[in-house]
């Protein structure tokens, strides 16, 4: 792995293509790129009548749906003067919420004017992926000749980086972490070492702010990609070393410039929250040449990889042989290969204290750093394959080439081979949300929410026990009309994300629905086709209890949809003004503004009454689910839902570790009264939100009646986690004695009931 001798540098001076005439240039570009687009379209020959339609599964549909929203958000927010870049309709009104997740500004350079032109969002985000498939071929390839390796060598590994990590099958993922980035940023160091100069620097600025500008992951892995292989041109033992060295530190600098216009809200926003650890995922890139039981895995189950694995092998040969190419290649290849693999574990553990550790914080999925060590393993091969070229008879070095192309696409059929999934909302339903537009505009605009929020998006009842996340299917819809969501689907959900999702489980309730129109000021509700609802929630009841809410005035029936209309006058103006001004993510306070500190003494006074009576008499493990009233009769307001702790992230929304320090919540105590059932069980239940001095909120408590039969009393009393113990004067705690039973069936073969039909919406 050592460098390049003077006489290797010369032999491989010879071995470059010298300097030729535009016209030249281009008949020398001409066969790879058109190789390429055959193979890409050879491989992706089952996608193409749905490219204008359709949009692929894997690795995940909903973040191909998300990733085509934000595409479409900031092309319109370069032309329409009433949208601001990081104002994305979601999670309404939180600001800035396309900071929860990538902006995507390198895609637009083809992605805007296709969407301009043809009005497809879903053509031109798959248009804009392939692109990026062809590009990383042809990168590569330019790369590989740059270095010294045949045409057949160089076409090869731009095949094979093609179809590298995280590329198979075909994904709109690529646009998160584009392959290409990494090679054309390493020509344009060799262009800038061999010839230092301020059009060559500039070149180098602009590819590098490409590549920092495609995304939050893709400015990581040019990063590290640019510094590794500046490190290995600057130890090439060629002339003009410092201004090199002075022209690539400008060219960086004035790189890094635009991406300091873009990070300033995503770095405020990481301030308020605590992100979850990185999920780590080791991926095998190539079999450990240590390990015998690896290399029996890959032997049966990897045959191409294990041959590409032992080409990769020669390429450490070639360096130690002195092939030129080869000793070109092989430190870069090995760097990354290391580097990349480090950086799949997440943080080294090294780093742990230090500022790489706070830059890193955001990679929730560092396992994307197979992109650096899938470019390492790239050049390993072609150093490899190059040095069968050179040290074998020709012919042999001919077969060798053309047996491994065979190997590649023999084994890479995988990028046609996932599924696509048919985005109805721009397409049968395009005209349905464009109407939703109109009639929103014309009645004074406002916040909306979609629902259900899991179901089926095709809505065609062919596969009713199937339920999808419908969120981002309504993010793709909302193109149409740009109004805004009170919800959405996005890689950091704000600190108000549960409270809403809470709401919207009960928005058919009168008291939820109030609360979400005093948070959000929602002011539309849009239900889909009943086709579209899960088996377990049918549309009817959820649609005739919301047209009898007091909340809700005109209904437009639309195809199957149905607009309602939020009539009522939002109250409570400081909560809606916390989550607007984003202070619903610090730490001290509920993500309604109410301080979470101990209450006054004195001020902990409440009463709790039944809305209803209760039943005396309840079978073991039974649900009861019912109403009642709780009245803050004290001075100060009532913390009750505090931001999640770390941050909701995606669609996980339920389940979230949230801190309940200072938070008001109802004590539930079963109290045996007989000798045989034992001792007291008790569970604090959270309220669904704050409670302003003086007012009264009516709270669904859901309870589980003991295990036991007996006589017990059911307590149910006020309490402050950490602080006030409601137990002064004025407190009224509801008490009430019921009867156990055992339940009809045997214990064996009873389960736990389910909560009462129609409690939540999903």
């Amino acid at each position: 792995m050592s460098q390049p001798a003077p006489a290797d540098e010369a032999r491989l001076s010879a071995r470059r293509t010298p300097p030729q005439p535009r016209s030249t240039a281009t008949r020398d570009l001409l066969p790879p790129a058109a190789g390429y687009a055959l193979l890409l379209v050879a491989a992706i020959t089952t996608h193409l009548g749905a490219l204008a339609t359709h949009l692929p599964r894997e690795p995940n549909a909903y973040d191909a749906q998300l990733i085509t929203w934000i595409l479409s958000w900031v092309a319109r927010a370069m032309v329409d003067p009433a949208a601001t870049f990081f104002g994305a309709n979601i999670n309404h009104p939180a600001p800035a919420q396309l900071t929860g997740s990538d902006y995507f500004l390198t895609s637009q350079l083809l992605f805007a004017p296709l969407v301009w032109l043809t009005g497809n969002a879903v053509l031109a985000v798959n248009l804009t992926a392939l692109a990026s498939y062809w590009l990383a071929g042809l990168c590569a390839e330019r790369l590989l000749r740059a270095v010294g390796c045949s045409a057949g060598v160089a076409f090869f590994g731009g095949g094979a980086l093609m179809l590298g990590p995280l590329q198979l099958p075909y994904n709109v993922h690529v646009l998160q972490h584009p392959a290409f980035l990494l090679p054309a940023i390493a020509l344009a160091l060799v262009r800038l070492r061999e010839r230092p100069g301020a059009i060559r620097a500039t070149l180098v600025a602009a590819v590098f702010a490409v590549g920092l500008l495609a995304s939050m992951y893709a400015a990581l892995i040019c990063g590290v990609t640019a510094l590794v292989w500046a490190t290995c041109e600057l130890l090439r033992p060629l002339p003009r070393r410092l201004a090199f060295i002075a022209l690539g530190a400008t060219a960086a600098t004035i790189a890094t410039l635009p991406l300091l216009l873009v990070l300033p809200p995503y770095l405020a926003r990481a301030a308020t929250q605590v992100m979850a650890d990185p999920q780590s995922r080791d991926t095998l890139l190539g079999p450990s040449l240590l390990d015998p039981m690896m290399w029996w895995f890959a032997v049966r189950h990897l045959p191409v990889d294990t041959l590409l694995t032992v080409v990769g092998a020669l390429g450490l040969a070639g360096a130690a042989w002195r092939v030129p190419a080869a000793r070109r290649l092989v430190l870069p290849a090995v760097a990354c290969i290391a580097i990349g693999k480090l950086l799949i574990g997440g943080v080294p553990t090294a780093l742990k204290e230090t500022f790489a550790a706070d830059a890193l914080r955001g990679v929730r999925y560092p396992h994307r750093f197979q992109q650096v060590s899938g470019f390492g393993w790239t050049l390993l091969v072609a150093a490899g394959l190059e040095t069968i070229v050179e040290r074998w008879p020709k012919r042999m070095g001919q077969v060798a080439i053309a047996a491994l192309l065979l190997a590649l696409v023999a084994k890479e059929p995988r990028l046609g081979s996932g599924t696509m999934q048919e985005i109805v909302s721009l397409g049968r339903d395009r005209a349905v949300h464009h109407t939703v537009g109109v009639i929103v505009r014309e009645n004074g605009g406002g916040a909306m929410v979609v629902l259900p929020l899991h179901g089926s998006p095709a809505g065609d009842g062919t596969d009713p026990g199937k339920e999808e996340l419908l969120e981002p299917d309504a993010m793709l819809a909302s193109t149409q009309h740009w109004t805004p969501l009170v919800n959405g689907y996005t890689g950091h959900q704000p600190g108000h994300r549960l409270l809403v999702s809470t709401l919207l489980r009960r928005i058919h309730q009168p008291a939820a629905l109030d609360d979400l129109v005093d948070a959000t000021h929602l002011r539309w509700i849009l239900l889909r086709p009943a086709s579209a609802w899960p088996a377990k929630l049918p549309r009817e009841p959820i649609e005739r209890a919301l047209r009898a809410a007091p909340a809700v005035g005109r209904a437009w029936d639309l195809s199957g949809w149905l607009l309602l209309e939020i009539v009522r006058r939002p109250e409570h103006p400081s909560w809606y003004e916390t989550i607007a001004s984003g202070r619903a993510e610090q730490a001290r306070s509920t993500v309604l503004g109410t301080p979470l500190v101990p209450l006054p003494s004195g001020a902990d006074v409440g009463t709790i009454t039944a809305v209803a009576p209760l039943p005396i008499r309840v079978a073991t493990r039974q649900w009861l689910a019912p109403d009642f009233l709780l009245h803050n009769l004290g001075s100060a307001p009532w913390p009750a839902v505090p931001a999640p702790d770390p941050a909701l992230i995606l669609d996980l929304t339920f389940g979230a570790n949230v801190p309940r320090t200072s938070t008001v919540v109802v004590t539930h105590r079963w109290i045996p009264l007989d000798a045989g059932p034992g001792a007291a069980s008790a569970r604090d239940i959270p309220l669904r939100r704050d409670v302003p001095a003086g007012e009264t909120i009516r709270e669904t408590l859901v309870l589980v009646a003991p295990a036991q039969p007996g006589r017990y009393r059911l307590e149910l009393k006020l309490q402050q986690v950490d602080g006030a113990r409601f137990d002064g004067p004025g407190n009224v705690p509801f008490a009430h004695e019921l009867l156990v039973v055992p339940a009809l069936r045997p214990p064996a073969a009873r389960r736990v009931a389910p909560p009462p039909a129609g409690a939540t919406v999903e």
